[in-house]
Order: C-alpha cells, then structure tokens, then sequence
C-alpha cells in the first residue's frame, strides 16, 4: 500500500489489472492482521499461565522483540534496495520510480522498529532481570541476520564476478554482482552496529 502511494507520488500511472496483480495490498494486510491475532492471543494465554508479575512482563516483552525484528527486516530490506540503486547509479543506469519506491516503501514500514529497539534496550536497562532474554533474543536475531546477509551477498557478489574474470559470465551478473554486493554491505552495517550494542549492553555474558 506504501509502494502503490509513492509511486502516485511521482505520478506514475497504473492501470487497474496492474494494481490487482501487482499491488493486492488487503489481502495481505487481512492475511497479517489473522497472523498477528493469533499470536496476540497465544501470547495473552501464556502470560496468564504466569502466576507472578515479571513472568507476565516478559512474555508481552518477548512478543514485543518477534515484532521489533519483523519490521527490523522490512527496514534493512529497504536499505539494501537503496544501496543497489545507488551501485546502479554509479554503474550509468538511472533507477525510476518503480525502482525507487519498493525500497522507501519498506524503510518507512520498518521504521517503526525503532522505537521498538529503543523501548527494549530502556527496559532491559532499567530492569534487566525482566527484560533480558527478550533484548538478547531480539540483538541475537539481529546478529544472525547480518552474518547471513553478509555471507550470502558476499558469496553472490564474488561469483558473478568470478564468472567474468574465467571468461563465462552469465546473463546479467553485473546485475546480480551489485544485488549481492548491497546485501553484504548492509549485512556488515548490522553486524558492526548490533556487535556493538551486544557489547555495550554486556549481553554476551
């Protein structure tokens, strides 16, 4: 739905079909609205089986960091798709506005992960007894994320280029060199951002 408004922002056209096919945007709202209900529900049956307060608190904490790394993944998404535009930029090719509105679309959809990591990482420092397995869980994710983001995108990138240097490249690798290469640099930004925090916040211990 945030796609289909910056694309009217820069005043693209878009027939009905391509709208229907393409951008069916409430069944996949009602699809994770049904996701989210179920799980709210799971997670209020479970907080009530816990018979002290903390329990109870970190159950709804623990629910709290699952939504934080699901818009945490919209949000970096994003960004890898803006690094691959740039890399096309500096490649000589011009990304439009169909290429320019998937990724804000998905950084404005993750950008509610913010204040969500800000609200775990307050309430692990206010009250770490409580909130320290959903801080960690959440860091953790993150870490993981990166690494693979980082192997993976690394792995893609050197083997397109691979294929050019032996003389056998494949149909558009340069396309798929900078695609992998944008997903490795993003994948090193979090790990040097969530290494740090892990660090700061001592959660390795």
């Amino acid at each position: 739905a945030i796609e289909l408004g910056f694309l009217k922002l820069f005043n693209v056209t878009l027939s009905s079909s391509e709208i229907l096919n393409n951008y069916n945007f409430v069944a996949l709202i009602t699809l994770g609205l049904l996701i989210t209900g179920v799980y709210v529900l799971w997670l209020r049956i479970t907080a009530r089986k816990e018979f002290y307060e903390q329990g109870q608190v970190t159950v709804i904490l623990i629910g709290e960091a699952i939504i934080t790394a699901l818009f945490a993944a919209a949000f970096w998404w994003g960004i890898a798709l803006v690094f691959f535009n740039l890399f096309q930029m500096l490649a000589g090719i011009n990304p439009g506005p169909r290429d320019w509105a998937p990724s804000l679309a998905l950084i404005v959809t993750g950008l509610a992960y913010i204040p969500f990591d800000f609200n775990l990482h307050q309430r692990y420092k206010n009250d770490a007894a409580v909130a320290a397995d959903p801080r960690r869980g959440f860091v953790f994710t993150m870490l993981a994320g990166g690494i693979l983001s980082t192997a993976i995108g690394g792995a893609v990138a050197l083997y397109s280029l691979g294929t050019d240097l032996l003389g056998s490249p494949f149909e558009n690798w340069q396309q798929v060199a900078r695609a992998g290469a944008s997903a490795c640099v993003v994948g090193l930004i979090i790990l040097a951002l969530y290494f740090w925090t892990a660090r700061r916040e001592h959660l390795f211990s």
